[in-house]
């Protein structure tokens, strides 16, 4: 294969904590890290008087930048536990993120410390862009990972599509490739190797491999936002591999799912189907708390309540005391719904 000029990854690194914020520990970690083909991004971080974070950073207008986050430092920022945050594309000199958690995510508030990393994806579009296309004709060996690493640092994710597609990469090989980008690159490389998985790859793989890929597929989506889609794949994992702990999780998953998208209720049937193959206590008893965070998303309260007294009678120890405390939010609430509703019904006759 011809040399070619790789594209250099652009990354910010900054930490937010009690003691220490700004660029104080990158700093510190820079002495020990080994020469990288990495150059540094202008990156700030504002502590906000309601506990989130502003991440401020410098990038090219119209590029797309992705934020990670790790709540503990390592040897090195290359062993850190990244985790994707989010992804915006610089539109000013100076580009403002703001970080008040989510569901992977505690708030900045309430976790000691907290790192950040700001990676340019790709560069703003230019009249005449210069994307490296893959070779139609099959590569192998480190040839094919050095075209594979060449398309994913030009941030070329169709091209790599097309490559992985016309690879002889097995599925097995795939879907650890995905997880291998797992730090570096993020949701939006890792969707292209379990899209490719479950897509142009699916008649190589067992359903496990596929129940695997659909369920990563589904997670990132959540984590995206995409929620719709993610039910989709998360419910194709468990049909796959009925009653195995990975359905089990999957459709756990897509409780979460539901609430986001404000139909709580939703979510039952596939509690439902999860208790009906006997699970173990773990995911039999959490599968509980779901169903009963469901009714209390919907604002039933006394189907709440019972669920909870369920888990507190025959529940494991760890679930056991919260439920109960659930019980009494659970009157209180529901006393405080009638008084809203009596006042409501005396103001309007």
């Amino acid at each position: 294969m011809k040399p070619r000029m790789m594209r250099m990854a652009r990354i910010g690194l900054l930490v937010f904590g009690s003691a220490l914020l700004g660029a104080t520990v990158w700093q510190a970690l820079a002495q020990r890290e080994p020469q990288t083909e990495y150059s540094t991004l202008p990156t700030r971080v504002v502590p906000n008087p309601d506990g989130s974070v502003t991440v401020r950073f410098q990038a090219p207008t119209g590029s797309t930048n992705q934020i990670f986050s790790a709540d503990a430092a390592a040897e090195s920022p290359a062993m850190m536990n990244w985790i994707l945050a989010g992804q915006v594309v610089a539109t000013n000199a100076w580009t403002d993120w703001l970080d008040v958690g989510d569901p992977w995510r505690k708030p900045p508030g309430e976790v000691a410390e907290r790192y950040y990393r700001v990676v340019t994806l790709s560069a703003p579009e230019s009249p005449n862009p210069q994307t490296p296309t893959p070779n139609p004709q099959p590569l192998a060996g480190l040839e094919l990972r050095a075209e594979i690493g060449a398309l994913i640092g030009a941030g070329n994710y169709e091209g790599l599509r097309a490559l992985l597609a016309a690879s002889d990469l097995s599925v097995q090989e795939l879907l650890d490739l995905a997880e291998s980008q797992r730090q570096q690159g993020g949701c939006p490389v890792m969707r292209v190797f379990w899209e490719t998985v479950v897509g142009p790859k699916r008649e190589a793989a067992t359903d496990y491999q596929l129940a695997r890929a659909h369920i990563r597929l589904g997670e990132c989506l959540y984590a995206q936002g995409q929620n719709e889609e993610a039910i989709i794949h998360l419910e194709a994992c468990a049909a796959l591999v009925s009653e195995t702990d990975l359905a089990m999780e999957a459709l756990h998953g897509t409780a979460f799912c539901y609430w986001n998208l404000g139909r709580p209720l939703e979510a039952l049937p596939n509690l439902a189907k999860v208790q009906g193959w006997n699970p173990p206590p773990k995911y039999r008893d959490h599968g509980r708390w779901l169903e009963a965070q469901s009714y209390w998303r919907a604002e039933q309260w006394a189907d709440a309540k019972a669920v909870f007294a369920r888990l507190a009678a025959t529940g494991q120890p760890m679930f056991q005391s919260v439920a109960a405390q659930w019980q009494a939010h659970c009157d209180h609430e529901a006393a405080r719904t009638a008084r809203r509703d009596r006042l409501a019904r005396e103001a309007h006759p």
